[in-house]
Parts: C-alpha cells; structure tokens; sequence
C-alpha cells in the first residue's frame, strides 16, 4: 500500500486541474474550427453569387426558393411537434375513461348555466330596484294604501 505525502496530493490535484483546463481549450478549439468552416462556406456562396454577374439573378431565386422550401419544411415540423403536445393534454383532459379527472364539456356546459341563471337573477334584481324607484317617486306606480278597520268606521 502506497501512502501520498502532501506534496504527491497537491501535484495529483494540479495534473486535475490542468488537464481539466486543457479539456475546455480543445472543445473551445473544435468549436471555433467548426465556426470557421461555416463562415468559409457562407464566404465561398457569397462571392460566388456577388462574383457571377451573369447569373446573379437565377442565384438568388435559388436562394428564395431553398429558404421558402427551409421556411415550410420548419413550420410542418412545428406543427406536428405543437399539435401532438397539444393533442394529449386535451386527450387527458377530456378522457372519459379516467375517473378521476373532470370532464372538460361537462365544465363548459355547468359553466354556461351558472352564467345564464346569473344574469337572469341580475336582470330580475335591476328590474325590481328600478320599481322601487319608481314607486317612491310617482303615484301611478304605488300599490293603493290599505285600508285599516279604524279608517272603515269613520268613513262609515
């Protein structure tokens, strides 16, 4: 069994280290390498359609029509993506296997009836307020004063 002094540990720590930081610099490295062939490519397409007046304009209806193609190839993936993610969270909340989820048209159905009978109540409440407005501003409106059976034996 071999036993580390202090020295041995510090240097095992500093090898860590270094190789670590190499690591970061040959990725940082392969990155930049990777960039540079991008914008060689991008370079070589410029020159060739700045560089080529003849066909500069076929060029660049090549350009539109792979960006159109690129465009509509991208939203089609999209759209799959954003309508299966979509499609099972509705799927789930309408499932009517599972029992223990709420029924979304049930909801929708108990929401559209607690709405109605709401404002029909509001409605009711608005009109009997406005009687009573009504009543205390104009006769025509007052319900006719009840007669007791004190006014019935002076008036006989």
């Amino acid at each position: 069994m071999k036993i580390f002094n202090e020295n041995d540990n510090n240097d095992k720590e500093k090898l860590k280290y270094y190789a670590e930081k190499a690591k970061e610099a040959i990725n940082l490295n392969i990155n930049y390498h990777k960039q540079k062939e991008i914008y060689k490519n991008y370079i070589r397409e410029i020159k060739g359609i700045l560089f080529d007046k003849d066909k500069i304009q076929d060029n660049f209806r090549k350009i539109i029509k792979q960006l159109k193609e690129n465009k509509d190839k991208l939203q089609q993936e999209y759209e799959k993506i954003k309508k299966f993610k979509y499609d099972i969270y509705y799927k789930n909340c309408t499932d009517e296997l599972e029992m223990g989820r709420p029924l979304l048209n049930q909801l929708k159905s108990d929401k559209f009836t607690l709405e109605y009978t709401l404002s029909q109540k509001d409605n009711l409440l608005k009109v009997l307020s406005i009687n009573m407005k009504n009543s205390l501003y104009f006769s025509l409106f007052r319900q006719p004063k009840r007669d007791t059976f004190l006014d019935l034996k002076e008036g006989d």
